[in-house]
């Protein structure tokens, strides 16, 4: 018979020969990367040449097969990076076992007792393991209660992975704006769902969680107008990026703080429903921009003395309209710009203006949205001062001309 003496349990129950030892993975320690360590197995010293060799399978699949990967290894240590995943595959835990050969296998079936040595006396057994990932988000593009915009993050999946985010911050870009990335919400995550939401500076935004992982951001208006990070003017998308925030400690006790990112790349963004006033400015500019300019519109003089002008417009439009229908002008003279537009100079005379109002129907280009931005514009002997701008949208009808008239050249 023979007698071990101060030997491990698992070197003597969990031992095979072939199969490396203390099997450890990390498990959402790093968005980039899962490492593997094991320790050499025995009768590795023959004359034989064996090479350590990665194998996985699903953790939550009993019936998974254990498969070969291609990592990158340095002695007894193992690396797995993300950029080798595919979509689905990065989101997932697995199971690790490293197997000495000489050629690789195209499966394995590991012995039982092997495996149950792996388990370790955690949560987790300590051969799983995992990145640190945020699976997926999408923005709303729909009509939501306040003009707001939803953002809906894939709840993480706390059963299979243990490990997981303390807090996601949100951060918005706005091309209206100034094109870069503002903190508008910092929000607590546990595996019970969200906790107290805080906001960003001056953002002008109101965060709420409706329901489950939705984060709804309301905007704040000023006279029916919004002119922080969810404004509307020449672009109506509005981009998201998600930061997961976790704290892990090192072997000495040390804090450090990991993140993994998912928007940064501008896949992810929502748009929102505008307000009559909204839609009224950003007519006023579209319009405004396209007179004058060969690439929007074609002028022509006429009348008794030409001082009459006639805009037509072209197709497509500036920012994110197509401008239908005509408008008239006048001016005191042929070289000048007019001083009443959705008017015309009777008979060349210096008198008042003739009313020649002019309906434009403003046609949204897109359709990667559930909202129709389209709406119409009357404007009737409109000047710095007096006129009217009268717009239709969304079953709204009001006279905005003081509010638009600077986007205009007069005379």
């Amino acid at each position: 018979s023979v007698t071990y003496q101060d030997a491990d349990k698992n070197y003597v129950v969990g031992s095979a020969i072939g199969y490396g030892l203390d099997v450890t993975a990390t498990k959402a320690e790093s968005a980039d990367t899962v490492t593997v360590t094991w320790t050499k197995p025995y009768l590795t010293g023959t004359n034989r040449t064996l090479n350590p060799v990665v194998y996985r399978k699903l953790s939550s699949d009993s019936g998974d097969t254990w498969k070969p990967l291609t990592s990158s290894i340095d002695d007894t240590t193992a690396t797995m990076t993300i950029a080798a995943e595919t979509a689905e595959t990065k989101h997932k835990a697995y199971d690790y076992i490293v197997k000495y050969e000489e050629t690789t296998s195209t499966s394995d079936t590991p012995y039982p007792f092997y495996l149950d040595s792996l388990k370790g006396d955690g949560q987790e057994a300590a051969n799983k393991g995992y990145y640190f990932t945020i699976q997926g988000a999408d923005a709303s593009k729909r009509e939501i209660t306040g003009n707001a915009e939803e953002l809906t993050i894939t709840d993480y999946n706390w059963t299979e992975r243990k490990n997981g985010p303390e807090k996601y911050k949100i951060y918005l870009k706005n091309n209206n704006i100034d094109g870069e990335w503002h903190l508008v919400a910092t929000v607590p995550v546990t595996d019970k769902g969200y906790g107290t939401i805080t906001g960003g500076n001056d953002t002008g935004i109101t965060v709420s969680n409706p329901a489950g992982t939705v984060l709804r951001f309301t905007p704040e208006f000023t006279d029916d107008v919004h002119t922080k990070y969810l404004k509307v003017l020449r672009d109506y998308k509005h981009y998201y990026k998600i930061e997961a925030v976790r704290t892990i400690k090192d072997s000495d006790g040390v804090e450090t703080e990991i993140t993994a990112v998912l928007g940064d790349d501008d896949s992810i963004w929502g748009a929102r429903q505008i307000t009559a006033k909204e839609f009224a400015v950003i007519s006023g500019m579209s319009i405004g921009t396209s007179l004058y300019n060969d690439t929007y519109s074609q002028k022509d003089d006429y009348g008794t003395w030409s001082n009459d002008k006639l805009f037509r417009f072209k197709t497509p439009g500036p920012y994110i309209y197509d401008i239908e229908g005509e408008l008239y002008a006048c001016a005191n003279l042929v070289s000048q710009y007019p001083f009443y537009y959705g008017a015309l100079k009777p008979n060349g005379k210096f008198s008042d203006p003739q009313s020649k109002p002019c309906t434009l129907t403003l046609k949204f280009r897109y359709s990667d949205i559930l909202m129709d931005y389209s709406g119409t514009v009357t404007i009737d002997t409109m000047d710095r001062n007096s006129g009217t701008y009268i717009i239709n949208y969304n079953n709204q009808t009001a006279d905005f001309r003081s509010d638009v008239s600077g986007y205009f050249i007069y005379n």
